[in-house]
């Protein structure tokens, strides 16, 4: 409760990262930085339109007749509008203090994630693939391994307290033994440091048996990225195993496994398969898998440095059958949508981040098979990218400096966007490299309808108190 003094304050200004929008005759205001999300009912609609405009005072000269309109503001709206930070005191810097957020979270040492590839081998062909490259080959070595079980204990002696990993390739289920190798011995560090350690794996589910899932399940992975493209016929063409078709086999390791670890389903959409995708949540849901996996939809895209020319290719799909995120957009919110309506797709509301991903913070690798360092999972094999390696650990060299020191602040359309408390700048390596619309990613665009479908998911399960006047 805040007291009523406080309420009765009317110096206070707008936050920045109040988002408005009107739905069914009614207003809604999402604020990014605090993850606040408040419905206005219909005869109060009108004094809230000003809370958009993050250069709004509501005592500065009384423009617009701010002060009234808070004044005419019931006791109740005046303190969910500060408890949810849409209004701040005019002392309170929120871009400061989002920049301070992201340091902290960068540096912080009690936490570390690592994305281990195993091999760069793989048993299918995906068209898309950026690791074909001729240039990646191999696989982890014994050697290697116990190098990464020293890295992992220096990372506990310097203060980590949480430890994360991702099992990566190539299909890091061809190194399945090794996987179990170096999850136990992980977890008697882990114990014997009081560290808690979770791991996921990211596999084409070719090789996913239910008994190998209950014993990745037994060393902590609890969940796996499982990528199906499509039906069969359309799968089939896009990501073939290299001795014949995918789909089926992949279908089936899901419902055997899907009770033992969480699978979420990634769709890989480009021009050439969007229409298509429906046809797979219908197969889905057929299969009795509603409400027991996840489905996400990503577009194809290229490599950073490789996305501004007309001719590039994902693998083999020319940039022409790519979409934009802009354009991708709309199109995942239309599978999301369908994918909801079926069981799957469940709205959430997104979460406040305080930092891009691995690829900007000091406690976050991704590890190669021969045991170097780099900092972007599009990063493998590229000796340009190197950082270190797991015997001497990372070098502050030029390569990792540019990532270490990423700053979405310096970028103006980050810095005046209401999207950075959730998006950070999302990719740093596109935002470094095109600082162009390649470099937003979908939530940009589709924000407002992403709000719309949770809270009306939300209201089914009482989760929203509609009235906050």
């Amino acid at each position: 409760m805040i007291p009523k003094n406080i309420l009765s304050n009317h110096n206070y200004k707008n936050s920045k990262f109040n988002i408005l929008f009107e739905q069914n005759g009614k207003v809604f205001i999402f604020n990014t930085l605090r993850g606040s999300f408040l419905e206005i009912t219909p005869t109060n609609r009108s004094i809230y339109q000003w809370l958009g405009d993050a250069t709004s005072y509501i005592i500065k000269d009384n423009v617009n007749n701010f002060h009234e309109r808070w004044v005419k503001l019931g006791p109740k709206a005046r303190e969910n509008l500060l408890l949810g930070g849409f209004i701040i005191p005019p002392s309170f810097d929120e871009f400061e203090y989002l920049k301070f957020k992201n340091k902290a979270e960068r540096y912080r040492r009690d936490y570390y994630s690592l994305t281990v590839a195993l091999t760069y081998a793989c048993n299918m062909g995906c068209i898309y693939c950026y690791e074909n490259a001729p240039l990646k080959s191999g696989s982890m070595s014994l050697k290697t391994a116990q190098q990464l079980i020293a890295y992992i204990e220096g990372i506990i002696k310097d203060g980590c307290k949480n430890i994360d990993i991702t099992w990566y390739g190539g299909e890091p289920m061809i190194k399945y033994p090794l996987i179990v190798s170096l999850s136990r011995k992980i977890i008697n560090l882990a114990r014997k440091n009081k560290v808690q350690y979770k791991a996921s794996i990211i596999t084409n589910g070719t090789l996913l048996t239910r008994r190998k899932a209950k014993i990745l399940k037994k060393y902590h992975v609890d969940s796996a990225q499982i990528t199906l493209d499509g039906p069969a016929i359309v799968h089939d063409q896009r990501r073939p195993l290299k001795t014949g078709p995918s789909f089926e086999s992949i279908l089936k390791n899901i419902l055997d496994v899907h009770d033992v670890i969480h699978i979420n389903i990634r769709c890989n959409v480009d021009k050439t398969n969007s229409e298509k995708i429906a046809q797979l949540v219908d197969i889905l849901k057929q299969k009795g898998l509603s409400d027991k996996v996840a489905i996400s939809f990503a577009p194809v895209n290229n490599g950073p440095k490789k996305v501004d020319s007309r001719m590039a290719c994902a693998g083999n799909i020319c940039s022409r059958k790519l979409y934009s995120y802009k354009t991708f957009s709309k199109i995942q919110t239309r599978l999301q949508d369908y994918a909801s309506s079926s069981g799957f797709y469940k709205p959430s509301l997104p979460n406040q981040k305080f930092n891009a991903c691995t690829a900007d913070r000091i406690n976050g690798v991704v590890v190669e098979p021969n045991g170097n360092l780099v900092k972007c999972w599009e990063s493998l094999g590229d000796k340009e990218e190197n950082i270190g390696n797991l015997e001497k650990g990372i070098t502050l060299s030029t390569t990792a400096l540019r990532w270490l020191n990423y700053d979405p602040f310096s970028y103006k359309k980050c810095k005046v966007c209401k999207m950075l408390p959730i998006c950070m700048g999302w990719c740093p390596a596109r935002v470094m490299t095109l600082k162009s619309e390649w470099s937003c990613q979908t939530l940009r665009y589709n924000l407002v309808n992403q709000l719309i479908k949770y809270c009306e998911y939300a209201k089914k399960g009482g989760e929203i108190n509609g009235n906050n006047n």
